[in-house]
């Protein structure tokens, strides 16, 4: 019963429970992405094209796959260049950057690490952007005869063992903002060249201090 005009809701428990604000609800309902290495997986967190196109289920899974994991594979995804928006769409909305749809092959004249043959040690991409770009969406057209394995690093992972087995470089590099550049001399878009700079910690950290990016 509301108080001025006396009106009635009725809610469910649940509801309520939902909308609880208190540290030790908010604690409760916080995501907690599922952490992994090497020896995590039997078989890699996996969805087909086919099914989840046309299962909202299926497709639930999915998302929710990546957002434990940070990242799940699709098989049965069309070859065809024209369809490779099918892919994204299973995410949501595209988020165009200076690189607009990437066709990854060997070119002579490289501009970025993708237009080259050689192995990519792990790494993180794009950390000069102040925002991350969201989910990123690989799909192989016309697979390599020799090599092209993708190696997987879980960031969180690797953040949880620093913070326990040396928690004074953990603290630096949750602190310690470091300056990352690039110089795009050739916009796929056309244009002049265009420098994007960004300067943060290597490890972010929410306000409860989890890591919430690295």
């Amino acid at each position: 019963t509301w108080a001025g005009d006396n009106h009635h809701s009725r809610y469910s428990a649940r509801l309520v429970r939902n909308h609880c604000y208190s540290d030790l609800e908010r604690e409760r309902r916080r995501h907690r992405p599922l952490l992994w290495d090497s020896t995590t997986f039997d078989k890699l967190p996996c969805a087909d094209m086919n099914v989840v196109e046309q299962d909202k289920s299926a497709r639930l899974r999915l998302l929710e796959t990546v957002a434990d994991y940070g990242f799940c594979k699709i098989v049965n995804a069309p070859i065809e260049r024209d369809q490779t928006n099918r892919m994204i769409a299973l995410v949501g909305h595209q988020r165009q950057t200076h690189f607009g749809n990437l066709v990854m092959k060997k070119r002579k004249k490289v501009n970025d690490v993708g237009d080259i043959n050689a192995a990519l040690a792990p790494h993180t991409d794009e950390s000069y952007r102040l925002s991350t770009v969201g989910i990123t969406v690989f799909q192989v057209l016309c697979p390599s005869p020799l090599g092209g394995e993708s190696t997987l690093v879980d960031g969180f992972e690797a953040a949880r063992r620093l913070r326990e087995e040396s928690p004074e470089h953990f603290d630096l590099l949750t602190t310690v903002p470091i300056a990352t550049h690039r110089l795009d001399q050739s916009p796929i878009n056309g244009g002049p060249p265009r420098w994007y700079e960004a300067r943060l910690p290597i490890i972010r950290l929410d306000s409860e201090q989890q890591v919430c990016g690295v």
